[in-house]
């Protein structure tokens, strides 16, 4: 699997100048990367020589793995995403510089709620994971012994441990402050505090919102669907603390070729607008696909981490905005669609993993899929149902000639002496010129 971080190694010292376009000779910017620096990548795209052209998530331009002549000059890190999360004092996590709680301080430190890559995990004493950023900025550590849990996982984060209703709304805790707020026993600022509160980052489902203005601005009140109390999207006089969490939904694109020739020659067919790809779709930290499975009784549909495909080369991601749904709607709606597309039912041109992306993202609620993904199985379709409509038509008019030769048949046999002489030879050549001619319209509709 390729993760969205990578270094320029830079074993010469010299800085790489970033280009305008997925090319090696494509015109200079005047941005450049540094021996050693980290930096995260959009989408990829394979091209001549085993170049993989790195797309910079910042827009400064693109970047290449490798030059012909010079040998490789990026590498992918491997990393897993986590969240700060605090303990509730909006204290900032403060960074080491060697894997051990007692180590010295670096001087940087982790915001409460701040997300961060993690490209090795290491036991410490007392149970505690610490945990090395990938962009080199130090060691964080999952937990710490008097303290409790520092540190979760991000997929974690996005799974509400109570049980909630499937129409339930998910929200976040987001005030930039980094403080926990209490929860309200009504709706209101003023009322009761259940002595319950939220840290930062911290997810929650809501069943009901109330408007109401507070010192002449619009504040929703959230009743919380575990019960738990009433809280607030803004505050007056410190702004946003709550906001609706939608989850974002990412299709990723492969190549079906792995090969270089396949791979260089779908870089032609993408520019217009067409290609031979693989699609799956990621949301909540999983990319859904479907295919033929080895087992042809069970379903097609199948997971993978994202951009974790490993039977086909990844090519790029496609943003395709937000669902609302919560995670167990998009559980219950996979568990529906895994009833649906079988694996038996596969087809190549008709119904395959792109198929599958564009009607799980029209049901995710943010569209369908790009045409130039679909656009080579539909026209493979269209052509194939051209094939057997003109197949079948030849057949029919086949038939047509076989019943009008045998009957002409027919009909000089119940004559006598001239006419029968007459009639049986044209009655023999409307079949034989009719079998003739469809048997050559019918190698030309192979062909």
């Amino acid at each position: 699997m390729t993760s969205p971080i990578w270094r320029y190694n830079g074993s010469d010292g010299k800085p790489l100048v970033i280009r305008s376009a997925p090319e090696i000779e494509a015109p200079r910017t005047t941005e450049v990367l540094q021996a050693g620096e980290i930096f995260y990548v959009s989408s990829e795209q394979e091209g001549a020589y085993d170049i993989t052209y790195l797309k910079l998530q910042d827009g400064r331009g693109w970047v290449f793995d490798s030059k012909p002549g010079v040998g490789s000059l990026c590498e992918n890190i491997p990393a897993k995403l986590w969240h700060y999360v605090g303990v509730g004092d909006g204290q900032a996590l403060s960074l080491r510089g060697e894997p051990n709680l007692s180590a010295a301080r670096n001087g940087k430190g982790l915001k409460p709620g701040e997300p961060f890559y993690v490209s090795s995990e290491r036991a410490g004493d007392d149970g505690v994971t610490l945990l090395q950023l990938a962009d080199g900025r130090g060691w964080a550590f999952d937990s710490k012994p008097g303290l409790g849990v520092l540190c979760k996982r991000h997929e974690a984060m996005l799974r509400l441990a109570s049980e909630q209703g499937l129409r339930s709304e998910l929200w976040r805790y987001a005030a930039e402050d980094g403080k926990p707020v209490n929860i309200r026993a009504e709706a209101s600022l003023a009322a009761a505090r259940t002595g319950q509160a939220l840290r930062p980052g911290e997810f929650f489902g809501v069943e009901e919102v109330v408007e109401r203005l507070e010192s002449n601005e619009k504040v929703c009140y959230l009743r919380m669907s575990d019960g738990r109390g009433w809280l607030f999207d803004r505050k007056p006089g410190t702004g946003v603390m709550c906001v609706r969490h939608d989850a974002p939904v990412i299709l990723h694109i492969y190549d079906v070729p792995r090969h270089r020739a396949g791979v260089s020659l779908n870089n032609y067919l993408r520019a217009i607008g067409t290609g031979a790809f693989h699609a799956g779709v990621e949301v909540f930290g999983i990319e859904w696909s479907y295919g033929c499975q080895e087992r042809e009784s069970g379903t097609g549909v199948f997971e993978t981490e994202p951009r974790g495909c490993e039977a086909h080369r990844y090519r790029e991601a496609v943003p395709m905005g937000h669902t609302s749904l919560t995670e167990r709607e998009v559980l219950a709606l996979i568990a529906q669609m895994k009833g649906e597309w079988k694996s038996e039912d596969y087809s190549l041109l008709r119904q395959n993993c792109c198929h599958f992306s564009d009607d799980f993202l029209d049901r995710l609620g943010v569209g369908r899929t790009p045409a130039w993904v679909m656009h080579l199985a539909r026209l493979g379709a269209f052509l194939q149902d051209k094939k057997e409509s003109f197949a079948e038509s030849s057949a029919a008019l086949m038939e047509r000639g076989r019943d009008v030769g045998g009957r002409a048949k027919e009909v000089c046999a119940a004559g006598h002496g001239y006419a029968k002489e007459v009639c049986a030879g044209p009655g023999d050549n409307v079949l034989n010129g009719a079998a003739a001619a469809l048997s050559g319209i019918g190698s030309v509709s192979r062909g």
